[in-house]
């Protein structure tokens, strides 16, 4: 895709910042980014296997026609943002793992914590995923079960007592 003109700009990324984080490695780190994506506008992606929060809010210096009210004085991150790296240019960000709610990333908590290997069996197994299909599929279809099974959003499912 060729690069698109300021003309054309819509400001598409002063509606949001993205902050890096720690990578989660224990129940409390992730259980704290599931409180991050409680919120609204808020969610959380892996790129090149760097976590960052992002969170959806426009600038304030963002006019109605999508120019910068501060355009000299902008700060050096907006100077630095350049027409390559325009988010008009490239839809399709390739992210490794993506969480727009909480309820997902419980979801995901569940495979990482909660009988990891059980669950992707068993999704495995009825057919849905294929070994070596990408986590999100995994995920996905972990959560519609959860949701199909009357797990309320946000709460982790129940662990299986049967031992």
């Amino acid at each position: 895709m060729s690069k698109p003109s300021c003309d054309q700009c819509k400001g598409m990324c002063c509606r949001y910042f993205s902050v890096a984080l720690k990578a989660p490695q224990t129940r409390t780190d992730y259980d704290l980014l599931r409180w991050y994506l409680a919120h609204d506008q808020a969610l959380i992606y892996v790129e090149d296997g760097v976590w960052y929060l992002q969170v959806n809010t426009r600038c304030r210096h963002l006019d109605k026609n999508y120019h910068c009210d501060i355009y000299p004085q902008r700060p050096e991150i907006c100077r630095d943002y350049g027409r390559d790296v325009c988010d008009i240019c490239d839809e399709d960000y390739g992210y490794e793992l993506l969480f727009k709610n909480d309820a997902e990333m419980a979801a995901y908590m569940a495979i990482v914590f909660d009988n990891a290997k059980h669950e992707s069996a068993s999704v495995r197994k009825r057919g849905v995923v294929k070994k070596g299909q990408a986590k999100r599929v995994v995920i996905d279809t972990i959560l519609k079960d959860y949701r199909e099974n009357g797990v309320r959003e946000g709460k982790p499912p129940k662990k299986d007592r049967r031992r």
